[in-house]
């Protein structure tokens, strides 16, 4: 009777982990990558892939980097508010020898390399279109002598930036006026991204940047 007693207190006492095991391994998920895809490795030889629950439901969500060949490049979100829907973006630049993703808090930082152009695009979890926004947009142009660097908040809608250039008849860099100014584009999800939206936020940093008002100096 005792025997008995015990092991009744044993199957009630680990009946509840047990349930709560096999519902976490049934509820996981792996990142279901499109035909013809791999994972891109990233710098350090990893797959250029996060996991977190972005959506706060409690189960994985994904987000990576995907790639065909040595050409085609595409960023790629699974979330299992959307039932493990695929989100995938449009084509991107993205150079593989010098480009990174990673996580800080809950925005994924992804830095290309388009020489002289460092470019950094946020990404967040946006609960209202179950979607990943690209929410900002930093630049570094040049090098040490001559460039500078750029932000564009898309957010707040705030862009400003800080260049310098050297002056041969100064023989020494020159500080440009500080700009800073209000911009507004039309909100840019994961599904919108491309080379298109590449381009345009790149020509409104050229847009910007200072030119020198005496060329003579050069």
């Amino acid at each position: 009777m005792k025997k008995r007693s015990i092991l009744s207190l044993l199957y009630y006492e680990f009946l509840p982990v047990l349930l709560l095991l096999l519902t976490t391994v049934c509820n996981a998920q792996s990142l279901t990558i499109p035909k013809g895809f791999t994972l891109q490795k990233s710098i350090k030889g990893s797959d250029n892939l996060i996991q977190k629950d972005f959506d706060g439901d409690g189960h994985p969500d994904y987000f990576g980097v995907i790639e065909r060949g040595e050409t085609e490049v595409k960023l790629i979100s699974q979330l299992s508010t959307l039932k493990n829907k695929i989100l995938l973006s449009e084509s991107i630049e993205l150079y593989r020898c010098c480009a990174s993703m990673v996580l800080k808090k809950d925005v994924i930082q992804i830095t290309t390399d388009f020489t002289p152009t460092f470019a950094h695009y946020k990404f967040r979890y946006d609960g209202r279109s179950s979607n990943f926004q690209l929410i900002g947009y930093d630049a570094i142009e040049g090098g040490t002598t001559e460039g500078g660097s750029s932000s564009f908040n898309l957010l707040t809608n705030t862009y400003e930036n800080n260049f310098s250039y050297y002056d041969h008849k100064k023989q020494q860099v020159v500080s440009c006026p500080a700009v800073k100014a209000k911009l507004t584009i039309q909100k840019i999800l994961l599904t919108d991204f491309g080379q298109k939206a590449e381009r345009m936020l790149k020509g409104i940093n050229e847009k910007y940047i200072p030119r020198k008002a005496d060329k003579s100096s050069i």
